[in-house]
């Protein structure tokens, strides 16, 4: 299309991005969203939470964490779906801590959180109750012994 002197609307640049991070692609999704921006264009938030879910579900967290900080930074609004992956990939990754200050930031924000992202926390608040209630049962089997 470009190379045809045509270029591109918003709903081109939003579709294949989407397309693209329905096929795993991400990094060219981002490297199209950067394109997008280049030409002038602002991609919606949907955009956005579209390549930082697939940043996520890759385990590139570090990357999703970059652009949330770089789309804030730009005075972005963000939205549940921004945040609810991020936790989610960090609890699996049993990050309580880090999805714990995620999740501070969200509130903060007044940004309600989904059902899946409270489980998510509570899951890994669990398994982190159970890894303290299991240290400390082995430390009482050591002073015992």
């Amino acid at each position: 299309m470009i190379h045809e002197g045509g270029v591109p609307s918003v709903l081109v640049y939003s579709s294949l991005i989407q397309g693209f991070c329905e096929h795993k692609q991400v990094r060219e999704a981002f490297e199209v969203m950067n394109e997008m921006v280049g030409r002038g264009y602002i991609p919606g938030t949907s955009i956005y939470n579209a390549v930082i879910t697939e940043f996520c579900r890759q385990g590139k967290i570090v990357s999703a964490l970059k652009l949330v900080e770089d789309i804030s930074g730009r005075g972005f609004l963000l939205d549940v779906g921004t945040f609810s992956p991020l936790i989610n990939a960090l609890c699996s990754k049993r990050d309580l801590q880090r999805a714990m200050k995620i999740f501070e930031k969200m509130a903060n924000q007044g940004i309600s959180p989904d059902s899946c992202t409270w489980n998510c926390l509570l899951n890994c608040l669990n398994l982190e109750a159970e890894n303290v209630l299991s240290l400390n049962s082995r430390i009482q089997w050591i002073i015992q012994a």
